[in-house]
């Protein structure tokens, strides 16, 4: 029998007699530009029970598609913080799609020049105003793809 709920999974074996408890992990691959908001965001998401890799800031589209590739995260969170570099964020999601790689990973995007109305012009599956509303949006697309 297995039993899945939020982080948890409950899994029993009635030819081992056995029951365990994991947690599963919820991996989500960063790219932060500001130093203190990647720190915030990092806490809380592995508070939330995510394995967080944060590739840094100043990464290209090309670099984001092969470690979405490697790593296989669930979701793929973006930030830009002025607005040369908001153009990044459609080409990696472009570059996701030309690699085939799009519809196996989330992407939430924020930062200060962004919005929820860019985040549906560049085909982003969502918005976080702040760490916190990323976290909750990082929490509502998981739950949504379990169904």
């Amino acid at each position: 029998m297995k039993l899945e709920t939020g982080n948890w999974k409950l899994e029993t074996s009635n030819q081992q007699r056995a029951t365990r408890i994991v947690m599963t992990k919820k991996r989500i691959l960063i790219i932060e530009d500001e130093a203190n908001m990647r720190h915030m965001l990092e806490v809380l998401l592995r508070g939330a029970g995510y394995e967080v890799n944060d590739l840094g800031s100043d990464v290209s589209p090309e670099q984001i598609v092969a470690s979405v590739r490697e790593e296989k995260p669930d979701i793929l969170g973006l930030s830009a913080l002025l607005t040369t570099t908001m153009v990044a964020m459609r080409e990696t999601i472009d570059s996701l799609t030309q690699a085939g790689l799009r519809d196996k990973v989330k992407v939430i995007i924020g930062g200060a020049p962004t919005s929820a109305e860019f985040a549906n012009e560049i085909g982003a599956d969502g918005y976080g105003a702040d760490a916190f509303h990323a976290q909750r949006i990082a929490e509502e697309l998981m739950q949504a793809s379990r169904g």
